[in-house]
């Protein structure tokens, strides 16, 4: 094969080759024979079409692994994660909590991803659980999109009265077991290992490369960036989310600065609105991962 017709996939019959994916699947049935390939012929017929770089190496390069890792950013499984990560943010109530509960979070998803990177936990990523995760995260997150909304006008504290005691006190430590520093942590890494549907063809690659065994030093760095790149659209989400509250909380203070009481109750309206804002958004994201 020319060089510059070289790549992959490639198929070769006895005297045809097809390189690229829309060559292979309209055209190499016709040409399928039981006679063996072979070098000594003179006259063969190839077939070329789009298709990959022959070296693994060449095809990672620094604009496609950019591309790749943004795109999967926007795939179901990381966007029933970005999911959970806006149900967290709602229930933190104190802004400086936001910032370092959502960054522990996002660690977690980076470490389930790394460690598939590294080889593990494959069955995760093969056996079709990460759907059926997604799918149920974003029929959770429209119900609940859709029952929170209304405490806009109605506070919690309406509903919460009408519960025990116990009840209260056990919703209250799950929440804040949840939106601990561990808890979110310890979140992440397990729905980000429930999460690996649409995994993108670059990340693939570079895990080959690394349990290949002769590349790993090249496919570490490639990772780590991958991911870096993977998760920065969740940072970005819980930075803006974290400086839009600090921004409200000091214009408050700032309004109101003799009046505490005044400043709370401007406080506590900003959250509501911000907190509407993204109720909004939870209810978007689930329609679309439950019909992607």
């Amino acid at each position: 094969v020319p060089k510059g017709s070289q790549g992959l996939p490639v198929v070769f019959t006895s005297d045809t080759y097809f390189v690229g994916q829309d060559g292979i699947l309209s055209m190499m049935s016709e040409s399928i024979s039981l006679e063996c390939p072979s070098l000594e012929k003179t006259k063969v017929i190839g077939i070329v079409g789009d298709s990959s770089s022959k070296s693994v190496l060449e095809s990672l390069t620094f604009f496609s692994i950019t591309g790749a890792a943004f795109s999967n950013a926007f795939t179901t499984g990381p966007l029933a994660l970005f999911i959970v990560l806006l149900v967290i943010i709602l229930g933190i109530k104190k802004t400086e909590r936001v910032l370092i509960r959502g960054l522990s979070f996002i660690i977690g998803i980076y470490l389930a991803y790394l460690l598939f990177g590294f080889g593990l936990f494959s069955w995760f990523a093969y056996s079709g659980i990460a759907i059926i995760v997604s799918k149920f995260i974003a029929i959770l997150a429209i119900l609940f999109s859709l029952a929170s909304m209304k405490h806009f006008f109605i506070s919690w504290e309406v509903t919460i009265k009408k519960l025990s005691k116990e009840a209260k006190d056990a919703l209250n430590r799950l929440v804040e077991l949840i939106t601990s520093y561990s808890g979110t942590l310890i979140l992440g890494l397990i729905l980000g290992l429930l999460s690996f549907t649409n995994i993108n063809k670059t990340f693939l690659l570079s895990r080959y490369l690394f349990m290949e065994g002769t590349h790993r030093l090249i496919s570490i760095p490639i990772m780590i960036y991958y991911l870096l790149i993977f998760v920065l659209p969740m940072l970005f989400v819980v930075v803006l989310i974290f400086l839009i509250r600090e921004y409200w909380e000091m214009k408050a203070h700032k309004q109101f600065k003799e009046h505490d009481r005044k400043a709370n109750a401007h406080k506590k309206h900003y959250l509501k609105v911000l907190n509407l804002i993204i109720l909004l958004f939870l209810f978007f994201f689930g329609i679309l991962v439950l019909f992607l």
